[in-house]
């Protein structure tokens, strides 16, 4: 008899511990890019009210990529986001951005910041990273159009015809990634934007030290995902000038 009682009450107890069961939110995955032409500093804040101090809130550089900066691990599900731009950080300043993020579960996502002060936009993509085992001697690689100028670009490699990586990608345009060798025998990859109106040259960037076989030091390519985003303004000068930046996806 006792053991019958006994058994109850463990049923009992644990029946009372799935119903109190505590489900808590996942997490996710956000990068925020800045490549608001002619921009300052940025501000984020995950939340409609302006801080009482900036001092202690997250700062994004123009056209540059840290970790530290620009990746986030908010809770997953919808979240409001109000992007302040530097100097406009005072209690009455409106946000430059005020922007509705819904987070799913474990999701990964890009918000890539375009356009001008004046004329702020953005696009937010779902991120599908490539998966890469210890056999595989690859990186995965985007491209992403921030020009300000709101015109189409195509990509070529060094020596290719143009359009031979990306025939047409239109501005705030992101390419899903595709895969690249990393391999010994393999030459640093030459990328030419250009004008896909005009087949102007705009830019061009090299993933540098492709061959690197790593006994000296690390490949900074093999196995990573990546994105190369062009920023500025066609014939602009100093900081609005046309450049690449590399945005890596994982923290290296």
């Amino acid at each position: 008899m006792k053991q019958i009682i006994f058994g109850v009450l463990i049923m009992l107890l644990l029946s009372a511990c799935a119903k109190n069961k505590i489900n808590r939110p996942g997490s996710s995955s956000l990068l925020i890019f800045h490549g608001v032409a002619g921009g300052n500093q940025m501000k984020t804040v995950f939340s409609n009210e302006i801080p009482g101090v900036f001092l202690t809130v997250n700062t994004l550089s123009y056209g540059t990529f840290n970790p530290s900066s620009n990746l986030y691990s908010p809770i997953a599900g919808t979240h409001p986001l109000t992007i302040f731009h530097v100097p406009d950080t005072m209690p009455k300043s409106d946000p430059l951005f005020r922007i509705n993020l819904d987070l799913p579960d474990r999701s990964m996502q890009s918000l890539f910041l375009t356009g001008t002060p004046d004329a702020p936009e953005h696009v937010l993509v779902q991120d599908a990273p490539l998966k890469f085992s210890a056999a595989d001697s690859a990186m995965g690689l985007r491209f992403v159009n921030l020009l300000s100028d709101n015109i189409p670009v195509s990509i070529n490699l060094a020596q290719a015809s143009p359009g031979s990586e990306v025939a047409n990608l239109a501005f705030k345009g992101v390419t899903e990634f595709r895969t690249y060798a990393v391999r010994r025998n393999v030459a640093d990859y030459v990328f030419e934007w250009r004008n896909a109106n005009t087949g102007d040259l705009i830019a061009s960037v090299t993933a540098a030290g492709i061959g690197n076989d790593g006994k000296l030091s690390p490949n900074i390519w093999i196995y990573k995902n990546l994105a190369f985003a062009l920023v500025g303004k066609i014939g602009g000068t100093g900081a609005l000038a046309p450049k690449i930046t590399r945005i890596n996806y994982a923290r290296n």
